[in-house]
């Protein structure tokens, strides 16, 4: 089970207060794990845990970061990271004793992984989240600890898909995702994957940050703009491959084109992509981190670290238990595949009695356990379905938003369960069918 986190006592100054509000901001986001949140900000669970602690000043990258994976204001934390950061270098008197842990609730890790001691990065944090512990217990002094040294970089944590053991001394795994900040501009949903943040890559060092925007030369053959606090260019379609360089946000990035790989949350849907574009000069950025894609005709092409294209989709359906009368006809939908990451869900019917039948989504989404889940809840459309009428449900391999292959199995609604069409789709409807269900959510 999932440990609570320390209790923080508001009148112990300016730090705990801050750890406080960063508790509220993941409170008010829905409070999702350190483990959900690292994933969107790209530093491991620890850190984030450590920076909503209260106990020691968090780095301001770790901060937005944190800010940006719970659909926060980034300017405003940032004034609030400089007000606060003005008031511990305002404090006068000695540091405070250490305080003893409590033998018996010792310093909590991430409640989602608990791991036997904590990571190495835990200097630096990034998180906001609170819970009904976080009014409680007052601390032993109303001093502030001095703000501590630059925090440690962290770079991206661990894997989507759990790995084995680590070797030695017991680690928790990371997860292969992307940091990512939102700006006022641009907010964002919880579980946003994103490639940003400080970036450190495994034997790498620190990447280069540039100072101003790249060129866009001739050669690109499409454009996207960088947002929140920049992007990283990798070497490959990994979140494991060395950072090249850093791109300030705001900037336009000439591609030119993308190929597959890792699988990044797209900052502003919150949904998955597998698509990473060819950086004009060298170098990949992951999909999710920009704003733009290429032209729909385009196919993905070959580039280091790259995968190959989904192969495969099957659909299937069971009756959800607690539909009542007024929810009849209500299916849990189950999709998986071959080299599948994204899946798009279309139901196939006419919204109203005089109206042509279309494609609608139901979903965009990335994998929930082993197999991608959606509802079809006929009497939650708008307008509502009649039960009588014919619908067709489909289950698309995406590749992202507005990200469509032709990887696609089609069923007929009866009754209870899915049957095969009466006749197979013609070219046109699979190509609508695809569009639908992966379209760009709306915000």
């Amino acid at each position: 089970m999932a440990r609570k986190e320390r209790p923080i006592d508001l009148r112990a100054g300016p730090l705990p207060r801050f750890a406080h509000e960063l508790r509220m901001l993941r409170a008010a986001a829905g409070n999702p794990t350190y483990r959900v949140l690292s994933r969107a900000a790209g530093y491991s669970p620890t850190t984030l845990s450590e920076a909503a602690s209260g106990m020691r000043r968090p780095s301001l990258d770790v901060v937005l970061a944190y800010v940006g994976a719970c659909g926060g204001d980034a300017e405003q934390w940032r004034h609030r990271w400089h007000e606060l950061d003005a008031a511990l270098r305002a404090a006068v008197g000695p540091p405070p004793d250490p305080v003893s842990p409590d033998p018996v609730s010792p310093d909590p890790v991430p409640a989602d992984l608990a791991p036997p001691e904590p990571l190495p990065d835990v200097a630096a944090v990034t998180a906001g989240s609170a819970d009904a512990e976080a009014l409680a217990v007052p601390a032993p002094s109303s001093v502030p600890a001095p703000p501590s040294g630059p925090p440690a970089p962290s770079g991206p944590a661990g894997s989507m898909v759990p790995g084995g053991p680590a070797a030695g001394r017991r680690r928790a795994r990371r997860v292969l995702v992307a940091a990512t900040v939102v700006s006022v501009t641009a907010a964002t949903t919880v579980g946003v994957l994103t490639d940003r943040g400080p970036a450190v890559s495994r034997g790498t060092g620190p990447a280069p940050h540039a100072a101003t925007c790249p060129s866009v030369g001739p050669e690109a053959r499409f454009t996207g703009t960088t947002y929140g606090i920049g992007a990283r260019v990798r070497s490959g379609a990994h979140l494991d491959a060395p950072v090249l360089s850093m791109v300030p946000a705001g900037c336009p990035v000439g591609f030119t084109g993308f190929c597959l790989g890792d699988a990044v949350l797209d900052a502003t849907s919150g949904t998955p992509d597998v698509r990473w574009f060819t950086v004009a000069g060298g170098g990949v950025m992951a999909s999710g981190i920009v704003h733009g894609n290429p032209a729909g005709e385009a196919a993905p092409v070959d580039c280091p670290g790259g995968r190959t294209p989904p192969i495969e989709i099957t659909l299937a359906a069971d009756p959800a238990p607690e539909a009542g009368a007024a929810e009849r006809g209500r299916l849990r939908l189950r999709a998986a595949g071959r080299r599948v990451d994204v899946v798009g869900f279309a139901a196939y019917y006419a919204d109203d009695s005089r109206g042509s039948p279309r494609w609608h989504q139901l979903a965009l989404t990335g994998p929930s356990g082993p197999a991608f889940t959606a509802e079809w809840r006929p009497a939650r459309q708008h307008p509502p379905v009649q039960p009588a009428g014919a619908v067709l449900l489909a289950a698309v391999a995406c590749l992202g938003g507005d990200g469509p292959t032709d990887v696609l199995d089609v069923r007929r609604v009866a009754g209870a369960r899915l049957a095969a069409p009466s006749r197979p789709l013609d070219p046109g409807q699979r190509v609508a069918a695809g569009r639908a269900a992966c379209r760009y959510p709306d915000r």
